[in-house]
């Protein structure tokens, strides 16, 4: 009994979509299903023809940058100087703390980093990446910043085609309407009036 329901819907989406032989469509109806069908098959091959082309270069452009920013940034275990201080307007943490660390050839440095926590102590330690000059700085991009700028970039590109084609679907429709009622405009008018009254 659910196989037969199934089937049954199945038949009712496929006379819906017009894959069906009703001789009741008229030509403007089957010319709007199969600017429907071409559009469709048209965002189909577009689509994923324009993603890959967006996406492409973004994906490699990450992989790139997580490459080198990996190869002039490593981390090391930085020794709190002070207590946290507010970052100022163009810093990029909101506080920040004075730090001292041991670089890996046994030279030792300072600097500013973002504060871990705004209840630090002099004296807490806490490993943070420093870059080739030895300035604190964020950690190297990750690879899931760039599977989701890369994902992000080709949805975008299918919607960009997706909307694309929609209008020019929409407009197809506009002019189909049109000339539907300009069927039955001409249909009724060929009515005998006298049977009308």
């Amino acid at each position: 009994m659910r196989a037969s329901g199934a089937i049954e819907r199945l038949h009712r989406l496929r006379r819906r979509l017009g894959f069906d032989r009703n001789e009741l469509r008229r030509g403007v109806d089957r010319l709007q299903w199969s600017a429907g069908l071409l559009l469709t098959v048209l965002f189909v091959v577009l689509g994923s023809t324009v993603a890959v082309l967006a996406a492409g270069p973004v994906y490699q452009d990450g992989v790139r940058a997580e490459r080198q920013e990996r190869a002039v940034r490593h981390q090391v275990v930085a020794t709190a100087l002070s207590r946290p201080e507010a970052g100022g307007p163009d810093a990029v943490a909101r506080y920040v703390v004075r730090v001292r660390w041991t670089e890996p050839d046994g030279s030792a440095r300072t600097g500013t980093a973002a504060a871990w926590s705004p209840q630090i102590r002099p004296g807490e330690t806490r490993r943070v990446w420093v870059d080739d000059s030895g300035r604190p700085a964020d950690p190297p991009r990750s690879h899931r910043r760039t599977v989701f700028e890369t994902a992000a970039t080709a949805a975008g590109a299918v919607l960009a085609s997706g909307l694309l084609l929609l209008i020019a679907y929409m407009l197809v429709r506009q002019h189909t309407d049109r000339l539907r009622a300009a069927e039955w405009d001409a249909a009724l008018a060929r009515l005998n009036p006298r049977r009308t009254r």
